[in-house]
């Protein structure tokens, strides 16, 4: 790792001078590579299966040999993340470039503008306008519609950003049900009527465990599963913590009295025994999985792809038929509508987001080969880049076949006689999960600094099932009405917000545990004292300087 204390000006303008000699050396091979540090965190649940450096993959060999980069990759050990990167800011010890949220403030006090001034990264102001990131300018020329989402308030240009480029790739997590075990209760629904409000769930949460299929039959994996993506709280009107009303203007749910209505529900099934004991107890991935495949969970909320997907492969593994992309025999796993009140209601809350993600990569100001810092980063933006990130090389890990030859629900034919289909190399891995064998070749499955294609959704989301579970929750959720539009937050608010908010969510975390638990009565008198206590800990002040950001977003074509 590298300090350095160049002007940032100075850099871009001797790196523009020398860009055509660079690009000269590297097509007859006479550049010496870019030596680059990298930090980034590995997925847990499907990354470290493969490998413990990212650099021993074959995606990575090939981006290095593609945009002649030698990069050494920092990642910190699993579950030590934000410690991890806490000590690389505090120490200023950075690597060249950073792959982390910083525009959440819990990752970064002050967000990303933040973050400049305080000479942690470097904009891509300058480099955008002098060439250094031809791919990506040229991409969000073709998007402008996006580009609102990429630059801060202050107009900064900060990162190279995780972009959904369809709308098909905007929903993947939320609740499922054994749809084998629902339909043997025989108690009237099946996949073509599911159950769809919260009386549904009620019916059929007591109709499991009378059944003695299963002794808690909803699987929670912490406090905040309870409100994951706002689906339970959503069906009383109000988001788990903050959302857009209707007017669009920033809420707080548990300021919402009707979120009272919704923590009785909950309180009642954990004390009737509804829901697993240990629902405080933070599970993780794996304990997600060892209880799901174990028929210890009858309707839980997970994903697709390292959810569904994953569950199914193990199945199929178990029964000889992992190649063959069948719903295994004994095990369906099915979506949920977003649940309401009231049957016929569309909910305006569930899992969706913005196409262009707030998670994405960063050049720090201890760069000191920005133009080959750009060069890297920009090439997941190119047509070669975009097609290596979401489905490798082809002849190892895909060959192109006609897009009909698919047999996709989904509209192909845009790929005409180019659809670059996965190859036995991830769909047949004898040893690991499809979700587990892309990441040697792809990040699509996962997230990074490039364009995710949907032509990667359907190769990734192979079974029956996973498809008409999309079809399900985006049938079921409006959830355009309840999006917060990308948010920049000046310094003095972002600080202000990290004072607040620290103290508002362990307060708001340990009171309604203890609603939940039975430790506090919930009744009026005491979930008044409850919103008072938010009110004296300053959510008020925590909506003023939310909802001022989202008119800044509006003015700036944010949403």
């Amino acid at each position: 790792m590298k300090k350095t204390t160049k002007a940032l000006a100075l850099v871009l303008s001797l790196m523009l001078l020398m860009s055509v000699v660079s690009i000269t050396a590297m097509a007859d091979g006479s550049a010496e590579p870019s030596k680059l540090t990298y930090w980034r965190a590995l997925d847990t649940s499907k990354e470290t299966v493969m490998f413990t450096n990212w650099a021993d993959s074959e995606l990575a060999k090939w981006i290095a040999e593609a945009t002649n980069c030698d990069v050494t990759f920092v990642h910190p050990p699993a579950g030590q993340e934000s410690e991890k990167f806490n000590l690389m800011i505090a120490s200023f010890d950075l690597t060249d470039i950073i792959e982390r949220d910083l525009s959440n403030t819990s990752n970064y006090p002050g967000g990303v503008d933040k973050a400049v001034s305080d000479g942690v990264i470097i904009t891509l102001n300058d480099a955008w306008d002098n060439g250094l990131v031809p791919n990506l300018k040229a991409y969000f020329d073709a998007h402008p519609e996006w580009l609102p989402q990429l630059i801060t308030d202050q107009g900064n240009i900060t990162n190279f950003p995780f972009i959904r480029e369809d709308d098909i790739l905007l929903t993947s997590w939320g609740p499922q049900i054994r749809i084998d075990w629902l339909e043997e209760l025989n108690i009237g629904f099946d996949e073509n009527n599911l159950p769809s409000t919260i009386d549904d769930w009620d019916t059929v949460l007591r109709a499991f465990k009378d059944s003695g299929k299963v002794e808690y039959p909803l699987l929670c994996v912490s406090l905040n599963s309870l409100g994951d993506g706002s689906a339970l709280p959503g069906a009383y009107g109000v988001g788990w913590e903050y959302y857009l009303d209707e007017e669009g203007n920033v809420q707080y749910g548990p300021t919402q009295d009707a979120f009272k209505d919704y923590l009785a529900q909950i309180k009642t099934w954990i004390a009737d025994g509804l829901i697993n004991p240990d629902w405080q107890a933070n599970l993780n991935t794996a304990q997600l999985r060892q209880n799901i495949l174990s028929d210890n969970a009858a309707m839980y909320f997970s994903n697709l792809g390292g959810g569904m997907g994953t569950w199914y492969d193990y199945k199929n593994a178990e029964l000889g038929t992992k190649s063959e992309p069948a719903n295994p025999e004994g095990f369906r796993s099915y979506a949920l509508p977003w649940p309401t009140l009231e049957k016929g209601e569309t909910s305006r809350f569930g899992n969706s987001a913005l196409h262009v993600a707030s998670f994405c990569a960063f050049i720090t100001t201890a760069c000191e080969d920005v133009e080959g810092a750009c060069r890297y980063m920009d090439f997941g933006y190119s047509e070669e880049g975009k097609e290596m990130f979401n489905y490798g090389k082809e002849g190892v890990s895909f060959n192109y076949i006609n897009y009909e030859d698919m047999n996709s629900p989904v509209d192909l034919s845009a790929f005409g006689d180019k659809f670059p289909r996965w190859s036995d190399a991830i769909l047949a891995d004898p040893d690991h999960a499809v979700a587990e064998a892309c990441s040697l070749y792809i990040r699509a499955h996962s997230s990074g600094p490039f364009p995710q294609d949907e032509g990667y959704l359907v190769q990734f989301m192979k079974y029956a099932d996973q498809l008409k579970t999309i079809e399900t929750w985006n049938g079921s959720s409006d959830y355009s009405g309840s999006l917060m539009p990308r948010l920049y937050f000046t310094t003095e608010e972002s600080e202000e917000l990290a004072s607040l908010e620290t103290d508002i969510d362990t307060y708001k975390d340990e009171t309604l545990t203890k609603f939940l638990t039975g430790v506090s009565d919930l009744n009026d008198d005491t979930w008044a004292d409850f919103q008072k206590g938010l009110k004296t800990m300053g959510i008020e002040k925590c909506l003023e300087i939310r909802n001022a950001a989202v008119q800044r977003a509006y003015e700036r074509g944010g949403k």
